[in-house]
């Protein structure tokens, strides 16, 4: 059995305007994504358009693909 390698965790900086997701970026650093995720914020309509930062979560084969920013 291979021994299982840790992953340092990824984060998805998500943008959501009118209620359809509008733009997803993947980061290998929780403050990338915030600061991302903060620039998008200033821009938004409150009323209507959402962002957020959630950890990423990969199926097995998809790890070793390419390197996110």
């Amino acid at each position: 059995m291979k021994p299982r390698r840790t992953h340092k965790p990824l984060w998805v900086a998500v943008k959501v305007e009118r209620g359809y997701v509008f733009e997803a970026r993947l980061f290998k650093s929780l403050e990338a994504a915030q600061k991302t995720e903060r620039r998008w914020r200033c821009r938004l309509d409150p009323d209507y358009d959402e962002a957020a930062v959630v950890r990423a979560r990969l199926a097995p084969g998809l790890k070793g693909m390419h390197s996110p920013r």
